[in-house]
């Protein structure tokens, strides 16, 4: 063989070398993207369900929270019938115990709102509910008008008039 054939034999096994290893970098580089993009589709999925969670955790907050405002709305608003009727003269005395203490209720209702709204400041955009526990001690949500969201909780003794810690 001559010299010119053993350079280019040479040169050929170095071209086989070359492109061998230009395709096993694009096949790595193949792999790599595939495993990020499957990666991606998981972080996706993640972002997602957090997502949706919050969506329906919203939902959920927002029905209990109009639940329970109208709930008060409807507790602390009289009905239209009865504002249509004449007060009905009664002689059952318990009657007249259970009507006294469901105004004492609602009259410790809205103490403990005001209370509450008189710690809390002046702010138009929140907006105050309640639930009283079993010691008597109300606690006043105090949320955001627009979404509802709880933003703080404030504990009244109606006993004592203040605001517990």
């Amino acid at each position: 063989m001559d010299k010119k054939k053993k350079i280019l034999i040479v040169l050929v096994i170095i071209d086989i070398i070359i492109i061998g290893i230009a395709v096993a970098l694009t096949i790595n580089l193949i792999r790599i993207n595939e495993k990020e993009q499957q990666e991606n589709k998981i972080e996706n999925n993640i972002t997602n369900a957090v997502t949706e969670n919050t969506v329906a955790n919203n939902i959920v907050e927002n029905v209990v929270a109009n639940e329970t405002e109208n709930t008060l709305e409807e507790e602390q608003k009289p009905d239209e019938n009865e504002k249509k009727e004449e007060p009905q003269v009664t002689a059952d005395p318990t009657q007249e115990v259970e009507e006294n203490v469901i105004e004492e209720k609602k009259s410790n209702e809205e103490k403990a709102i005001k209370i509450a709204k008189e710690a809390w400041g002046n702010d138009d955009k929140v907006v105050f509910t309640y639930e009283e526990d079993e010691n008597g001690i109300y606690v006043i949500f105090v949320r955001d008008a627009a979404t509802r969201r709880q933003i703080d909780l404030i504990k009244v003794n109606i006993n004592t008039g203040k605001v517990v810690e």
